[in-house]
């Protein structure tokens, strides 16, 4: 064993946040339908949605009712604002277009990113290890490892679930691992890269930071253990080159 790899997964094995953008859409549509031509517009209704999803991170964290409770405060913001009573079925609509993100159904379509596939077998053809660490609701990831079959990749003792990532997350789950000899990728810099080199192991960071929580950060910063791809298939075209720097 080389290399340990410590893998996000959410837009970074798999595509997840236009999932969130068709159930924006759908709840604008919505308000459009029940509210008439007084319903803001699509990007206000967008705009205020994530507004209010980010401010539930603090009160819910990633747990799966907090986006759909989202949807329904902001059909309950949009009435307050133009002084049109609440309707208690158009709150439960609200909320049930939410959940509609998480709906397996919609991921029937859907496959692992370009490239992501053929590097965790390269990886593993090489001897390395392979850990994944997603942030989220623990049954809607532990449904996407099964329905991506990421056990193929994957030992069942090194898929980790959490609620949020930090960097003393990420030092349990390194362990007693050399940490010079660790790789931890993802596309967050706040969710990834931010904890994964304050943990003291090397990252690279591959752009797609896909909604506003995880825009709210500093910039990247400069760290010599941190490199920047732009896909995930790099890692494999630059083994070579990853594996001189321990």
């Amino acid at each position: 064993m080389n290399w340990t790899w410590l893998f996000d997964l959410d837009d970074t094995l798999i595509s997840n946040h236009h999932d969130y953008a068709y159930t924006q859409i759908a709840l604008a549509e919505f308000l459009f339908e029940v509210i008439g031509y007084r319903a803001p517009d699509l990007q206000t209704i967008i705009n205020l949605q994530a507004d209010i999803d980010v401010k539930n991170v603090k009160s819910m964290g990633f747990r799966m009712e907090r986006f759909p409770t989202s949807c329904q405060q902001t059909y309950e913001e949009v009435c307050r604002t133009l002084n049109i009573p609440l309707n208690g079925e158009h709150q439960r609509t609200a909320y049930n277009i939410g959940l509609q993100v998480f709906d397996e159904r919609y991921w029937k379509k859907k496959e692992m990113l370009e490239g992501a596939e053929d590097t965790l077998e390269f990886l593993a053809e090489q001897g390395d290890e392979l850990l994944l660490l997603t942030k989220g609701d623990q049954t809607v990831q532990e449904k996407k490892v099964v329905f991506y079959q990421l056990k193929r990749f994957f030992e069942t003792e090194n898929i980790h679930i959490v609620p949020q990532k930090n960097k003393e997350v990420i030092e349990k789950v390194i362990s007693d691992r050399d940490k010079s000899r660790v790789y931890s990728v993802g596309n967050s810099i706040r969710s990834d890269v931010e904890p994964s080199l304050a943990a003291g192991v090397k990252v690279i960071y591959i752009p797609c930071e896909t909604w506003q929580w995880e825009r709210e950060h500093k910039g990247m910063p400069e760290d010599p253990n941190l490199i920047k791809m732009e896909k995930i298939s790099d890692i494999k075209d630059n083994y070579y080159l990853l594996s001189q720097r321990a």
